[in-house]
């Protein structure tokens, strides 16, 4: 895991907004799609273990907004990350 993606998790907190790192779990792959829709085209797939940034404030009641280590962003069912 890059150094700066967890010191970004660890740092960028305001007021209004907060990320924090989130790691995939209960699942081999989790699609992390466009919008926040089962049916949305799939970005990308992301393996067990692998670890996110959540944007909390973008996030849906049952989607979590999520950044890549790769750099990829879209969203993720919250059902298969686990806040870290």
């Amino acid at each position: 895991m890059d150094k700066e993606f967890v010191k970004e998790a660890e740092t960028s907190e305001t007021v209004e907004e907060k990320e924090v790192l989130g790691v995939v779990s209960d699942c081999v792959k989790l699609n992390l799609r466009k919008e926040p829709n089962k049916n949305s085209d799939i970005i990308q797939e992301l393996n067990v273990g692998s670890e996110v940034l959540i944007d909390e404030k973008r996030s849906t009641k049952n989607f979590y907004k999520v950044y890549s280590a790769s750099g990829a962003e879209g969203y993720c069912m919250k059902d298969y990350i686990r806040i870290k």
